[in-house]
């Protein structure tokens, strides 16, 4: 027969997801770009846009790629003229990167099987959802 799937419960734990695993990856990015430049983008509202956009992109290529290339040119500039980050990102990088993201997803997860109807017991299989799902380190 078909498969039978229903929802038995769900969790979401403020704070801990895909945004999360974004900010990590913008942090990252964040100060990369301040030890090379000296440069704190942090504070650059137009930066943080275009680094979270990257960062989002970066981990969705990495869930089928072993690196990928993040390059956001024209990021800012100083008075000696404009500034590009240019970085590349290993799968396992951003793996170590969002490690305390994923630990606190797993913590949520007896919350999420206590509320289970049928009773955790019952459940063959759990379903995570989201683009940071496909990474292997989830």
């Amino acid at each position: 027969g078909g498969w039978v799937w229903g929802v038995a419960a769900s969790h979401r734990q403020h704070g801990v997801g895909g945004e999360s695993l974004d900010g990590a990856l913008v942090e990252h990015l964040v100060r990369g770009f301040r030890e090379a430049h000296g440069i704190d983008l942090s504070a650059d509202h137009l930066a943080l846009v275009r680094l979270h956009e990257a960062s989002e992109a970066a981990i969705l290529a990495l869930c089928s790629s072993p690196s990928v290339p993040v390059s956001l040119p024209f990021i800012t500039a100083d008075a000696s003229g404009p500034k590009h980050l240019e970085q590349t990102l290993s799968r396992a990088a951003l793996e170590r990167l969002i490690e305390p993201a994923l630990a606190a997803a797993i913590d949520a997860l007896p919350a999420a099987l206590a509320d289970a109807s049928p009773a955790p017991q019952g459940v063959d299989q759990l379903l995570l959802a989201g683009g940071a799902a496909r990474l292997d380190a989830v």
